[in-house]
């Protein structure tokens, strides 16, 4: 089985690629410092929620749904000012 084979016995095998146009250099500092600053409540909420469930990531999963959205959001806003 190759990388890109997941599939299971007796399911269809997907083949997915990630295509770009043009290549997009974008340096982003991915330290957990930085998280912490640009998305401080959703990161807080997060680690908290880890805290107080002996670390278990089935717990906390609307917190960490928040944490993505505020990652992705910052990482949209920091793509559209490197394109401008």
């Amino acid at each position: 089985m190759d990388q890109g084979d997941v599939s299971r016995k007796g399911e269809k095998s997907l083949d997915v690629r990630l295509v770009c146009t043009s290549p997009l250099v974008l340096r982003v500092d991915c330290s957990i410092e930085s998280l912490n600053k640009v998305c401080g409540d959703a990161y807080k909420a997060h680690y908290e929620c880890l805290d107080n469930h002996n670390q278990h990531y089935k717990d906390c999963r609307p917190a960490e749904r928040g944490l993505n959205a505020c990652a992705l959001m910052k990482l949209v806003d920091l793509l559209q000012e490197q394109q401008s």
